[in-house]
């Protein structure tokens, strides 16, 4: 019975301590067959288009903790398949403002040395729908879903997580937003006013989903 482990914005190499621990607790206890993360992997707040912060490191020092925060998670779930988010897509964006094809740039595979990793805007696993933005606020894979006729896993909203079902006469659906796993004191995350919501998520099938808080008062 395929079982998927979700994982959400880590946003490296600003994620919470504890947090890869965490997932590969919850992968183990669930009996997980498949890894995926719904987004933003890699924060990239250097060379985003929003004011960097004074005390932010500089672009090749965070592009190098990174690098070496992600190969954990990568040594943990080689086989993972990644759904790119916003701020992973952040070259890229720049680099078209300033007329750079993209052939003249690397992967985020490349970057970061995760090759065994695969990556798509969107995935269709088991009859669910993976994508990193649903819409905003706490229904916005809900109201996807309802929209797609099927079940779907979001990250992006860091704040709402959960699962919220519905259901028509033939079929039951679900909504999971798998709030965030970025460390909510890193200047990287004043942006949203320091509000995340720790935790991961574990879809069972087309129509069952759990989230799990992580709740760092239980790690001290």
């Amino acid at each position: 019975m395929m079982r998927v482990l979700v994982i959400p914005d880590l946003h490296g190499p600003f994620s919470q301590k504890g947090a890869l621990s965490f997932c590969k607790k919850v992968h183990k206890q669930e009996k997980c067959t498949h890894t995926i993360f719904v987004g933003d992997i890699v924060d990239h707040h250097r060379i985003g288009r929003h004011t960097t912060e004074p005390d932010a490191m500089g672009a090749v020092q965070e592009a190098m903790a990174t690098k070496k925060m992600l190969a954990k998670w990568h040594n943990a779930f080689p086989n993972a398949h990644v759904i790119l988010g916003n701020h992973d897509l952040i070259p890229y964006r720049q680099a078209k403002e300033v007329g750079l094809p993209k052939m003249f740039l690397k992967s985020i595979q490349e970057i970061y040395g995760l090759d065994t990793w695969t990556m798509s805007k969107r995935l269709v696993l088991d009859d669910v729908l993976y994508l990193h933005t649903a819409g905003s606020g706490m229904y916005g894979a809900i109201n996807k879903a309802k929209g797609m006729s099927m079940s779907v896993v979001a990250g992006h909203t860091h704040r709402f997580p959960g699962v919220i079902y519905f259901s028509n006469p033939l079929h039951l659906y679900f909504g999971l937003q798998v709030g965030c796993l970025a460390d909510k004191e890193t200047y990287a995350m004043r942006y949203a006013d320091n509000e995340v919501t720790l935790g991961c998520g574990v879809v069972y099938g087309p129509s069952k989903a759990q989230f799990f808080p992580m709740d760092l008062g239980r790690l001290k």
